[in-house]
């Protein structure tokens, strides 16, 4: 079992880092973004404090479909992808 917390390249959470309960979250003054795991499901939650339409709270079984949305979201809202 892999454990390290971080990938190497690019810098972003590892299934293990996850399981040990760490967030990816991105932030400004008005929009959060996070993707995190909880009871073996990853979610991908955004809420706007600027715009409540934008608001969503997603959930998935495997890190390679929460991850997509989590970049698209990244994309959408100008967040860097990677720390």
């Amino acid at each position: 079992m892999n454990t390290n917390i971080y990938s190497e390249n690019p810098k972003f959470l590892t299934v293990y880092g996850f399981d040990c309960g760490y967030i990816e979250r991105r932030e400004t003054d008005f929009i959060s973004l996070e993707l995190y795991k909880e009871h073996g499901i990853y979610h991908v939650r955004l809420n706007s404090f600027y715009n409540r339409n934008d608001n969503f709270w997603k959930s998935f079984e495997n890190l390679q479909e929460a991850k997509i949305l989590f970049f698209k979201s990244c994309e959408t809202f100008n967040f860097k992808k990677y720390k």
